[in-house]
């Protein structure tokens, strides 16, 4: 009898042990394959797709613009112009999140005089284009 106390915790854990590879093997035979039935080649649009994927990813546009600090607490934003600068109808500047009331100009060499109390400042210029697209063209940090 007291052999048989002693057997039961080890028919026990082997059992389980069974039990758990019994599973495992399961699963590896039946669970599809990662990569499995897969198209070959390029991804290609079909007309009844919804989403449109553009040919080719748009170049973000040319416009430097210059951040600079004068002073404590005063900060100056300039266009400096560039290739696409053509091509912007407006910029809008914010400075720690809160759009300035005065506008930069999108004519290249004018500047925006902007004045904080605030230090630091995180100051960043979006240009809005002629197209109806919209990029930061300029974000900087300054303390």
């Amino acid at each position: 009898m007291k052999a048989k106390s002693r057997l039961i915790p080890f028919f026990t854990i082997i059992g389980i042990a069974l039990i758990i590879v019994a599973i495992v093997i399961y699963l590896v035979l039946n669970l599809p394959i990662i990569g499995q039935n897969l198209p070959s080649g390029p991804p290609t649009s079909s007309p009844d797709r919804e989403t449109d994927i553009p040919s080719q990813i748009q170049p973000i546009p040319n416009v430097p613009i210059l951040i600079q600090k004068q002073g404590s607490n005063t900060i100056t934003v300039t266009n400096l112009g560039g290739p696409d600068s053509n091509t912007v109808a407006e910029f809008v500047v914010t400075v720690n999140g809160v759009i300035t009331p005065n506008k930069l100009g999108i004519t290249p060499g004018q500047s925006l005089v902007i004045t904080s109390k605030s230090n630091p400042n995180t100051v960043i210029v979006t240009a809005n284009f002629k197209d109806g697209t919209s990029f930061v063209v300029s974000n900087k940090y300054i303390e």
